[in-house]
């Protein structure tokens, strides 16, 4: 099973995606978290990607897609994985999509957190991350709804989009996570390539 979870900031990708991996035994891929990484150990990606990171703006798609396909390619990835935060351009899905037709793969399903604005707001200020300041989580919303959005569109398009209500405990979202790909999985039949 190879999943990605999309979503705004605030959406909860990082704590369902943790949520969700165990239950599939699959690793889970945050994305966030690898950037946060190279950019504390001040690795030549770290320092590329800060000031985007800083500014909430997305890292160039070469960065991303590049420490992403790399973590991809590490043997606990070979069954599955769940992603969180990446596909968020259309350059990086088909980047994506060209790396597992490659290995004759496809991603089963793309998830879109779908959460109201004004509880986006009331988490993102509550997590207390310096990225979360008000006009950091103005611009990044603004980012998602022109970057992210296409992407939608895009797994919509392939049959691979599963819509989820993203408001509630994680438990009881990812139960809906669950039930959607199972859902979609029934519907594709075997007709998917794994």
């Amino acid at each position: 099973m190879r999943l990605t979870l999309i979503g705004p900031p605030g959406s909860g990708k990082g704590t369902l995606a943790a949520w969700i991996a165990p239950k599939l035994r699959l690793p889970p891929i945050h994305v966030g978290t690898l950037l946060r990484r190279q950019t504390a150990e001040a690795t030549p990606l770290g320092r590329a990607a800060e000031a985007f990171l800083r500014r909430g703006d997305l890292v160039p798609d070469r960065l991303v897609t590049e420490l992403v396909l790399e973590r991809l390619g590490e043997p606990d990835c070979a069954s599955g994985f769940v992603l969180d935060g990446f596909p968020r351009t259309i350059d990086q899905a088909e980047a994506l999509d060209r790396y597992l037709e490659a290995r004759d793969a496809i991603l089963d399903a793309a998830c879109y957190l779908k959460v109201p604005d004004d509880e986006l707001w009331r988490r993102l200020r509550g997590r207390g991350r310096l990225d979360d300041e008000e006009w950091v989580i103005r611009h990044r919303l603004a980012v998602f709804a022109s970057q992210t959005r296409p992407v939608i569109d895009h797994y919509r398009d392939r049959g691979r989009l599963v819509v989820v209500d993203a408001v509630g405990p994680p438990e009881v979202v990812g139960e809906r996570i669950l039930n959607g790909v199972a859902a979609l999985a029934g519907r594709a039949g075997t007709t998917g390539r794994r």
